[in-house]
């Protein structure tokens, strides 16, 4: 499987708040989109594929320190399995231990965005560095 172009989107779930942030369709650089209600996910993410060309869509998977799965990571698979049968791209789960606590500290950017969102260009910005090494898409796909 190769890169195709195109914007990637990663989210950050939570039960009442979904972070998104956005590549360019290079995949170079990950902006927030912003952090949006769980119940407006799914018009949201066609708002994006209408407006941009998407190549993937990275859900954060909430681990355990231990590299367990709790709760809250089967909750974040199956919004994977939802937001897949949307058909806008490849849905793919990378780990996201850690993102909030290594989201930006910058308190006008959490203001304007939400941490959620800076969350999400953490898991993005994982996401790309694997593009990048491995050359394929990153994380694992629903099916593995």
């Amino acid at each position: 499987m190769n890169l195709k172009t195109g914007h990637r989107i990663a989210i950050d779930y939570g039960d009442k708040w979904i972070g998104i942030a956005i590549s360019d369709e290079t995949g170079l650089i990950a902006s927030p989109v912003g952090t949006i209600a769980a119940a407006n996910l799914h018009e949201e993410l066609l708002n994006l594929a209408h407006e941009n060309s998407i190549s993937t869509i990275y859900v954060g998977l909430p681990m355990h320190l231990s590299g367990e799965e709790g709760q809250s990571a089967a909750r974040a698979r199956s919004l994977a399995e939802l937001i897949a049968k949307l058909n806008i791209a490849p849905v793919r789960l990378v780990d996201e231990r850690l993102s909030t606590t290594s989201a930006s500290n910058d308190k006008s950017l959490i203001a304007k965005f939400g941490i959620d969102a800076l969350a999400a260009v953490e898991i993005l910005k994982f996401a790309l560095d694997g593009e990048r090494a491995l050359g394929r898409p990153f994380g694992s796909s629903l099916d593995d």
